[in-house]
């Protein structure tokens, strides 16, 4: 699933629950506006970040992967996104034609490699020397 697809879910659940809070416990436990305010606040906070860690928990089992490992491999794409970033910026110091086609190639198979492991994040260890050692090279 795809994390703005997670994000909108997280909302439809914490935004209600916080707005729910909000009346019951200003109205019902009279205990001021502010203080209303910054329990509700909470409530989102704490209902927001515990449906996160249950949709991690759930896309690490999908996967058959512990959290750690997900969450190390998600830490290397991002990695990886930045460094071909920064080979891209490389487009505009380029002075040959050869060197400028070389560079595309090399940026366009370094960004399927980076989809392919966000896609199927198992296929990470087969293409591990990549982010290891080859985009680090580039």
């Amino acid at each position: 699933m795809k994390p703005v697809e997670k994000f909108i879910k997280r909302q439809t659940v914490s935004l209600p629950i916080m707005t729910a809070m909000f009346p019951i416990l200003y109205l019902g436990a009279e205990i001021g506006i502010v203080a209303s305010g910054a329990v509700a606040a909470g409530t989102y906070i704490a209902s927001n970040s515990t449906m996160k860690q249950f949709q991690f928990s759930s896309d690490s089992k999908k996967l058959g992967m512990t959290r750690s490992e997900l969450k190390h491999i998600r830490a290397q794409v991002k990695e990886a996104k930045k460094k071909i970033k920064f080979l891209q910026s490389y487009y505009y110091r380029v002075r040959s034609i050869a060197s400028f086609k070389q560079l595309l190639n090399m940026v366009r198979l370094a960004n399927k490699i980076v989809s392919l492991v966000q896609l199927n994040p198992r296929k990470f260890y087969s293409a591990e020397p990549f982010f290891y050692s080859h985009l680090e090279s580039a």
